[in-house]
């Protein structure tokens, strides 16, 4: 996956709440905009803010986005 369906789901107005679901299956829910950051200059790294403490993904392990 690119950043960009990953940048239009978190800049959509109205947000909405949406699914990231990573290669071996595992899903994390974005509830709120202020949730995600990308990483502003390669865009092939985010970073999640969940209850555990903080995700960081490779977006090429990305395998589908769900609202």
């Amino acid at each position: 996956m690119t950043h960009k369906p990953i940048k239009d789901a978190v800049t959509r107005r109205p947000f909405r709440p949406f699914t990231i679901h990573v290669d071996g299956g595992r899903s994390i829910d974005v509830c709120r905009e202020d949730e995600v950051v990308l990483h502003p200059k390669t865009k092939r790294t985010m970073i999640l803010f969940v209850d555990e403490g903080v995700e960081i993904i490779d977006i090429g392990h990305i395998s589908a986005l769900h609202e």
